[in-house]
């Protein structure tokens, strides 16, 4: 399972080194590269708590795309704070104080829940308030499992599963990932148990569906996704190993130098413009 996880250059990006192991592999992408990596080739997308929002909307339709095309993608402290970005859903920053916890039956609630009490002091975070806000989606195709209490549907942590669409999206306004690395201030705990607890669940769950995501779906995606960019890159790592074999070639006197001398001109030539389609396409 490939994880691309979004570093903030924070603290609490080391809290997703807990699930690169086994069959997992995370992959920490630098805010830097955000714009020019392949997303098709992740089964998951992992966007952490402050990340950058003008990041976020330069990127708001790939996110869009990637869910469009299968792909898994869980945002946690989910804000809009200066443009829309959310695929889906808008939100609203005010802070929340009082939730309740709905589907309780579901399966994908089990998970959700798994070692936590649906009560309100095991998703406090924070010393006056639970959310840094709430989310609303479009219609019939969110399941929620925390709201704001007596809300009409405004999610505090949901799946979103829109429509004629294999991918989802798994969303929260709380930040668990943060907590479960840098505490509460009020209680000086310098790690938050109940927060952590969250994060593997969501984790988790994110896992289960990537792992139900139809082959062909995914394989698809990987198809689609590939670009000028990804098909230049490879063709000049695989003219620079051929260029490698000829040097030597010619130097043990295998290939004369006349027919070296062509074949090298040619790589070089050939290189130099399979480099400018790289860095145009970028």
């Amino acid at each position: 399972m490939k994880i691309a996880f979004f570093e903030t250059g924070r603290a609490h990006d080391i809290v997703i080194n807990e699930f690169d192991k086994h069959d997992n592999k995370v992959y920490r992408i630098s805010w830097h590269k955000v714009k020019l990596i392949n997303y098709s080739l992740y089964d998951i997308i992992v966007i952490p708590s402050y990340y950058n929002q003008d990041i976020l909307s330069e990127i708001s339709n790939k996110l869009k795309q990637y869910i469009q095309d299968s792909g898994i993608l869980v945002l946690f402290g989910v804000m809009e704070d200066k443009t829309k970005w959310l695929p889906y859903c808008t939100t609203d920053l005010n802070f929340i104080k009082d939730i309740e916890f709905l589907n309780r039956e579901d399966r994908d609630a089990m998970l959700i829940f798994k070692d936590l009490n649906p009560v309100t002091d095991d998703f406090k975070y924070h010393d006056a308030f639970i959310a840094h806000g709430s989310i609303t989606c479009d219609a019939n195709i969110c399941r929620e499992y925390i709201a704001v209490k007596n809300s009409n549907s405004k999610i505090i942590f949901g799946v979103i599963e829109p429509e004629q669409v294999s991918g989802k999206l798994i969303i929260s306004t709380l930040d668990p990932e943060y907590h479960a690395i840098v505490g509460q201030t009020k209680t000086g705990v310098l790690k938050n148990e109940k927060a952590r607890q969250l994060f593997i669940n969501t984790m988790t769950l994110a896992i289960v569906k990537a792992r139900n995501v139809n082959k062909i779906n995914k394989y698809w995606r990987i198809i689609k996704g590939i670009t000028a960019y990804t098909v230049s890159k490879y063709l000049l790592y695989l003219l620079f190993i051929t260029l490698l074999i000829f040097v030597l070639l010619g130097f043990v006197g295998i290939v004369d130098k006349q027919l070296f001398s062509y074949i090298s001109s040619f790589i070089t030539i050939l290189s130099f413009m399979l480099y400018i389609v790289n860095v145009a396409s970028q």
